[in-house]
């Protein structure tokens, strides 16, 4: 049985996480490390609650909600100094190095895996809170020797030997089987959407879309989308929306008399993500609803996805066929 540890701590949206994890597995099953995954960063619950295991179960590689008391007791942490922070959600404790200048250039494909890989992106340890992504070419070059920094979980070494190496990221590479393969909703997560489906109506005879207004928002012509969607609509009994936008939701109900919905609490404001936003309270329902948006956008028979949003891009390859980004169409 392995002894060593991938722990991994979730932040940004869900569709972020989702992709975290799939790079996650990838890096355990070539490691040899069990896999705990921490979502207590009070982005999807009460801050200290971890809600991962309740909605989903990890296949193919060991680890789960009890290897968090082996992590706790181990000395043995990479970055070294994380022990001291292990409860603590990263976007409090560091910030992202998003370099601004000369080496924001370099394609990270070009960037060895490993400690060079904090030149280009990175963890940095606040000094304080209210520290903002990004950083200086000189800061840039100061993070590649220090201890303090590092790397995204997607650019981890294969080769560390610590007990714990701590993963945090964002969009990482993938290999799209390992979301079908590896990362299952439980039973009951999945009888609910089994009702929400039969709600709905939702089936092959269902157009799926997902449009993002928030902090992934797009600069394309909403006129010109529903039109489009006027034109291929026929032969379709109902369109299936899942939106961050209280006024895409009234465009649409005024615009098609067969708009389906999960029905949920969305924030009057659109300057952030839905789940960063203090108008939304129930935080456990946010993540339900937006598990069961992901997978029913799936079940539709054709879906219209938003290609610079991770979220919708998850319901993408839940689907595997039949799927365009609309982005590219108007």
């Amino acid at each position: 049985m392995p002894d060593k540890y991938l722990l991994l701590k979730g932040c940004d949206g869900l569709g972020n996480r989702l992709y975290s994890i799939c790079n996650a597995i990838e890096y355990c099953k070539s490691t040899n490390r069990r896999l705990f995954v921490d979502w207590s960063d009070g982005i999807y619950s009460e801050s200290g609650v971890n809600p991962f295991y309740k909605y989903f179960t990890i296949h193919g590689i060991e680890g789960g909600i009890d290897d968090y008391q082996m992590i706790q007791a181990s000395d043995s942490f990479y970055p070294k100094w994380f022990k001291s922070y292990i409860d603590e959600p990263i976007r409090h404790i560091c910030k992202r190095n998003k370099s601004i200048g000369l080496f924001r250039k370099i394609h990270p494909d070009w960037i060895p895996t490993g400690s060079i890989k904090k030149i280009h992106n990175s963890w940095i340890l606040k000094k304080e809170e209210t520290e903002q992504d990004s950083i200086s070419n000189l800061q840039a070059i100061k993070s590649l020797i220090s201890s303090q920094d590092f790397v995204l979980g997607g650019d981890l070494k294969k080769v560390l030997n610590k007990k714990v190496v701590v993963y945090a990221d964002s969009v990482p590479n993938i290999d799209n089987k390992i979301l079908k393969n590896n990362i299952s909703l439980n039973d009951w997560v999945q009888e609910e959407i089994e009702r929400y489906k039969v709600n709905l109506r939702i089936d092959q005879n269902t157009i799926g879309i997902h449009i993002r207004q928030t902090d992934k928002s797009h600069n394309k012509s909403i006129d010109r989308l529903i039109l489009h969607l006027k034109t291929i609509s026929s032969g379709h009994k109902n369109i299936f929306l899942c939106t961050d936008s209280n006024d895409i939701t009234k465009r649409f109900e005024d615009e098609f008399n067969n708009v389906v919905m999960v029905k949920k609490d969305l924030p009057k404001s659109n300057t952030t993500g839905i789940h960063l936003s203090d108008e939304i309270k129930d935080k456990e329902s946010l993540l339900l609803h937006s598990i069961i948006d992901i997978w029913l956008l799936a079940e539709c028979g054709k879906l219209l996805y938003q290609g610079n949003s991770s979220f919708s891009r998850i319901s993408s390859i839940l689907k595997s066929n039949s799927s365009v980004d609309w982005l590219s169409l108007v």
